[in-house]
């Protein structure tokens, strides 16, 4: 604890070490949601509590380091905010990641004919869709 005078007003100051966030992982990222894993490391107290919102919206509360947001919409950008508090209840700085969820992909498939295959038959199976320029998809 020290104290500092500024024009005959004094100021106490005290030393003390916050909780930061080293960064935010995405683990998951489907077309209708996003899971994140945060880094974190206490500073003179534990962390007990980390708090999740996008674009936005109100802060949620919860007591992992790992979340989901769910029911999104699909090739869309979202900003994450995220903090944490120690169990003294000082917060760390925000950290804030954009985010994009990757498109839905709707494949037509057109009516097809069932048939049998002998151990000596071959067959050939055709796929086909479209891709928007600039957007890479693996067909696994």
């Amino acid at each position: 604890m020290g104290q500092t005078f500024s024009e005959g007003v004094a100021i106490k100051t005290f030393d003390y070490s916050f909780a930061s966030i080293n960064g935010v992982t995405t683990s998951n990222v489907t077309n209708n949601s996003i899971t994140l894993s945060v880094d974190a490391v206490d500073g003179e107290n534990n962390i007990v509590m980390y708090y999740y919102s996008i674009d936005g919206e109100s802060y949620i509360e919860s007591n992992n380091n790992t979340y989901t947001f769910n029911n999104l919409l699909d090739n869309t950008e979202y900003t994450i905010n995220v903090f944490v508090k120690d169990d003294k209840g000082y917060n760390s700085s925000i950290y804030t990641a954009s985010i994009k969820t990757i498109p839905e992909i709707n494949i037509d498939v057109p009516p097809h004919n069932e048939f049998d295959l002998n151990s000596n038959d071959t067959a050939t199976v055709t796929f086909s869709f479209t891709v928007s320029s600039g957007e890479e998809y693996i067909w696994l």
